[in-house]
């Protein structure tokens, strides 16, 4: 049998002489692992359309054994050129590859992260990028800070950011806590990081020197 997934290739391991497994990230069917025979080889015609974040159409042939697939053919859809031109790209897809890889679902919304910075790698800035990510790692283990409020009492009067309460506490909540930061740039790039969505990852970004951020849009 034979079937067309549209993926994002998020890591290669070579196999045999000139062989690879490829694990690939698809939009329907999460993350699919199949084999790529003779891609290291000088002449091999799928060798490009293999490469590490590839956004492309592959054709397995899928075997009775689910887990035995091996690459037909390909085309490219899209490949972000921008990780030639500076390593930092490179080292943050693969941070958000191996976040993907380690989760065993969510696979849908971290398919449309991942497609988004792709496509966008050059207008996108590192730590805040980062730190989105961070982000949706808490999010996917089910961890979701108050930062429109006080946890504690709902007061809109914030002091401090507080970890174990769970988000924002007012001046009078947090007598008695250890609060983690009480710096107000700070505050404000918690809850935007916290707030923003990946669609709007374009319109700030965080300074690690002084936590302060430029605001384009408001939550």
């Amino acid at each position: 049998m034979q079937k067309i997934y549209q993926g994002i290739i998020l890591k290669s391991i070579p196999y045999k002489e000139s062989d690879a497994i490829i694990t690939l990230l698809t939009q329907n069917d999460g993350i699919i692992s199949f084999k790529a025979r003779g891609i290291h080889k000088i002449n091999s015609k799928n060798a490009s359309i293999v490469q590490l974040y590839t956004i492309g159409e592959y054709k397995l042939d899928e075997k009775t054994d689910y887990s035995n697939k091996t690459l037909i053919s390909g085309s490219s859809i899209y490949f972000p050129l921008a990780i030639y031109e500076d390593l930092k790209y490179s080292c943050l897809l693969s941070f958000i590859s191996e976040t993907i890889i380690n989760f065993k679902e969510e696979y849908s919304e971290a398919y449309k992260i991942l497609e988004i910075v792709i496509r966008n790698l050059n207008k996108i800035d590192i730590l805040t990028m980062t730190l989105m990510i961070q982000k949706y790692i808490l999010k996917w283990n089910g961890v979701i800070f108050e930062v429109d409020k006080c946890v504690k009492c709902g007061s809109n009067s914030i002091e401090v950011f507080n970890y174990e309460n769970g988000g924002f506490l007012c001046k009078k909540c947090m007598k008695g806590y250890n609060f983690n930061i009480s710096n107000l740039s700070y505050l404000k790039t918690i809850r935007l990081v916290l707030k923003a969505n990946i669609e709007n990852i374009f319109s700030y970004q965080v300074s690690i020197h002084t936590h302060t951020h430029t605001y384009i849009q408001t939550y």
